[in-house]
């Protein structure tokens, strides 16, 4: 199978959609009227709760013990307002 083939395409054009935060049937809907593809709202579906699925497992993973380091470091950096106008005289 083509890394551009049909039905790869349709998947990353529904994913594209659904991360924009379209619904399954306002995809549906898109991809008929506009695009001229026919795709079920079950076949969004399937296609959306890969995505969920994927999402869901990077979301539960384990952390590496360098984000603490950075969460506890990202308090103490402080910024210094820069002064533009300098000191003018009146």
């Amino acid at each position: 199978m083509s890394l551009y083939s049909v039905d790869n395409i349709k998947e990353k054009l529904v994913i594209s959609l659904y991360a924009k935060g379209m619904s399954v049937s306002d995809i549906e809907e898109e991809m008929r009227e506009i695009y001229e593809i026919e795709l079920s709202t079950s076949a969004i579906s399937i296609i959306t709760n890969k995505v969920n699925q994927a999402a869901q497992e990077w979301q539960n993973r384990p952390l590496d013990p360098v984000y603490l380091i950075v969460w506890m470091i990202l308090p103490i950096l402080t910024f210094q307002p820069i002064n533009c106008f300098g000191n003018f005289v009146h």
